[in-house]
């Protein structure tokens, strides 16, 4: 499945689709959604209390009625105390389980890309990756648990002052109704555009990402040939689309809300005139303390109107990422590897085709035989194939042709993601990882002990540097392999895949920055482990010499 965003369904339904996956998590969190929405409830509930009480307040004090001015007060305080109160226990609750839930989608995210298909990943950029994992799984943790209560608590309260206008004054509450059909109109107008605006910011924000993790990847390179100024300047001109697109979206959200506030002050106005007549021509019936109570239940029914309007652009951004999100979880996932029962394999590659997204052939017709206890050179020129071919063996990718595992009594086993613990891989360039040479080490084997993690560092010719670093294997390994050497981290990889005791080997220029001597001894040392397949791809010869054949990407010689 391609990871590109957009889709064939109508906007609404598409939404709904999205806020229906979204509101999946909330399964899990009824209770804080529950008890959310019913502190928002009454919170709503308190402040048309208050605004209750300071209508007899002031009914009151024109009428001199002094008897009556300190039980009014004295509720027109604790209501808006007490709504504070609630506030607060739920910003605490929501907080708490908010900060919950967007680690829960976050890791989420993180597992299925884990878990999903080589293929459709491989083109996409790191930085939109890690924009799914992180600020749209954020958007989309902070919705779930915000919007079922907001928009409750809104409903509520405009439902309350709708009712209670409807009580006393009729024509007031259809007046302040007036906004709704206009702030309807006015959401499906710019919906569309506004989804297409935070689709395209999110877009440009992981190139941003994806820029900058590549520029610091390499700032030695970056460094040495001083041209960091054209890095700066490359980020500056994906700033400057980024902030294209955000002044046409920050363009279509303020005149949306500019709008709207005209509208709410006209609507205002118009109580505000109703109001007046009706003081005017009926002061007996219709009290100063009324007038206010009402005009502030009209200004409560337009302003949860609005916020639930209001709500939209929020929404909209939720459901985009919830989108992105969801293209990853629609990929197809790998399926866990198999334990593998023999102790020794042989591999037999058969026809091999394989193109990157149909196009020029990468491999066409390969072959290749590999038996137990034998080393086997796959040569070729840069961009040939090699490391494509090693990515075919582990189940990477689909391809043409047959690449088969063999056991001992002949059965052939189609490699897959399934079959990869029958391989051990050394990739090329730096694969350590930030943290102890032991816990590189360890992520092979979790279970290892000291004594077999020294074992495969000697086997490596890498024990002798380690055991000089402070703590040993203990030693920390800083980012992308900082305080080691390019050789040193090749040995240290070495050592992990011999570790992993897998039956068979794959060394992708795994030993490119390593002297003459240090090679040799790293391809006896897995000779003398007896039975286990090594498929190698180099390009120096001294190395390919101690193969027992050597294959050239698209012939054999």
């Amino acid at each position: 499945m391609d990871l590109s965003t957009g889709s064939k369904l109508p906007l609404i339904k598409q939404m709904w689709r999205e806020l229906r996956w979204m509101l999946g998590y909330a399964k899990g969190y009824r209770g804080v959604i529950v008890l959310t929405l019913a502190l928002g409830a009454v919170s709503v509930l308190f402040g048309l209390g208050s605004s209750l009480a300071s209508k007899y307040l002031l009914d009151s004090v024109i009428g001199r009625n002094p008897g009556s001015l300190a039980v009014f007060a004295a509720a027109m305080g604790a209501c808006m105390l007490a709504s504070v109160a609630v506030r607060a226990v739920s910003s605490r609750v929501s907080g708490v389980a908010g900060v919950k839930l967007k680690q829960k989608v976050r890791s989420d995210v993180f597992r299925r890309i884990m878990v999903s298909r080589w293929e459709p990943l491989h083109e996409k950029k790191s930085g939109d990756l890690l924009a799914r994992v992180l600020s749209d799984s954020s958007s989309v943790s902070g919705t779930v648990l915000s919007f079922v209560p907001s928009a409750g608590a809104a409903g509520i309260q405009f439902t309350g002052a709708f009712v209670l206008l409807l009580i006393y004054d009729p024509v007031m509450a259809l007046i302040a109704l007036l906004c709704a059909p206009v702030s309807v109109l006015f959401s499906r107008l710019w919906m569309r555009r506004m989804r297409r605006s935070d689709d395209l910011l999110r877009k440009t924000d992981g190139e941003i990402s994806a820029y900058c993790s590549e520029a610091l990847a390499g700032i030695d390179t970056v460094k040495s040939f001083g041209i960091y100024r054209l890095f700066v300047r490359g980020l500056e001109k994906l700033h400057s689309r980024y902030f294209s697109c955000y002044e046409g979206y920050n363009r279509l959200t303020v005149t949306a809300s500019a709008a709207m506030s005209v509208m709410g002050i006209l609507v205002y106005a118009a109580c505000f005139a109703w109001g007046v007549y009706r003081l005017w021509t009926d002061p007996e019936i219709y009290t100063y303390g009324t007038f206010t109570l009402f005009l502030g239940l009209a200004s409560s029914l337009r302003g949860s109107f609005s916020s639930l309007v209001s709500a939209v652009p929020s929404l909209i951004s939720a459901t985009a990422g919830a989108g992105r999100i969801m293209e990853i979880f629609d990929l197809d996932a790998e399926p866990d590897p198999h334990e593998m029962t023999e102790s020794t394999y042989g591999v037999r590659a058969e026809g091999v085709c394989f193109s990157y997204d149909g196009r020029r052939r990468v491999l066409d017709g390969f072959s290749l035989t590999a038996d137990p206890g034998e080393a086997i050179a796959v040569t070729g020129s840069s961009g040939s194939g090699k490391t494509t071919l090693m990515r075919l063996m582990l189940g990477l990718a689909d391809f043409e042709g047959r690449i088969v595992l063999v056991t001992p009594d002949g059965t052939e086993i189609p490699v897959s993601a399934a079959t990869r613990r029958a391989f051990a891989y050394v990739p090329q360039g730096n694969t350590v990882f930030a943290g102890t040479v032991a816990e590189n080490l360890r992520m092979v084997k979790e279970d290892a002990t000291d004594e077999e993690i020294v074992s495969a560092l000697k086997k490596a010719c890498a024990y002798g540097f380690v055991s000089e670093m402070p703590g040993g294997i203990n030693a920390v390994i800083g980012e992308k392999g900082a305080g080691i050497s390019e050789g040193q981290a090749q040995r240290i990889a070495i050592a992990r895949a011999l570790l992993c005791d897998a039956p068979v080997i794959l060394l992708d220029e795994a030993t490119s920055a390593l002297d003459s001597a240090t090679e040799r001894k790293i391809m006896d040392s897995i000779a003398a482990e007896g039975g286990r397949t090594c498929i190698l791809s180099s390009h120096r010869g001294q190395v390919i010499e101690s193969c027992t054949r050597t294959y050239r990407v698209g012939e054999p010689l």
